[in-house]
């Protein structure tokens, strides 16, 4: 054992000891401040893209050109959360578009080729619109409504999909994909 003899020697051991102790508290008592950020500004949504596919047909198959596609997500109540809408897209393998959404469970619905000339598309409200009320209606000029021979109008359904807390998990982005049918 060793013996101070001085006040040189004591202050030293005593200011060692003191940042040994300090760097210890700190490391035990905010370990989780020092190792992990803040994840809840992370964003999150889910990437929709879309085929079409008939019970008689074993292969899907992709949409391709179309002059509009209106998208709409619903929270697990089958309530609107929001919608996208897109002109002139061609739908086929490699095309995705982001929803950006919170933590939650979503299902999507998704419409194509509704011209705003050949229907009457009215405003939905997030929260209050649901899945029964996402329908669109044909304008009719002098007493006719338009005609539709040379339209394909697609509409289609997803499957529910989860994100979880972007707390936990930080940035998650999932996939989910609509079968268009005419």
């Amino acid at each position: 054992m060793r013996y101070i003899t001085n006040n040189k020697e004591a202050m030293n051991l005593l200011r060692n000891t003191i940042k040994i102790v300090l760097i210890l508290s700190v490391f035990f008592t905010s370990c989780d401040r020092l190792l992990y950020d803040d994840l809840s500004e992370c964003e999150q949504g889910v990437y929709v893209s879309f085929y079409t596919k008939t019970p008689c047909v074993l292969d899907s198959s992709f949409v391709g050109n179309v002059s509009s596609l209106h998208i709409f997500a619903f929270d697990e109540n089958d309530l609107l959360v929001t919608t996208q809408e897109l002109q002139n897209v061609t739908l086929d393998k490699e095309f995705k578009t982001l929803i950006p959404l919170n933590q939650g469970d979503y299902s999507f619905i998704a419409w194509t080729n509704l011209a705003p000339r050949s229907f009457q598309v009215n405003p939905f409200i997030n929260g209050k619109a649901s899945k029964k009320d996402v329908l669109f209606s044909l304008k009719i000029e002098q007493d006719k409504a338009f005609n539709l021979s040379d339209k394909k109008i697609g509409q289609g359904e997803s499957k529910k999909v989860h994100i979880p807390n972007a707390e936990k998990y930080g940035s998650i982005y999932k996939d989910v994909d609509i079968n268009l049918r005419e």
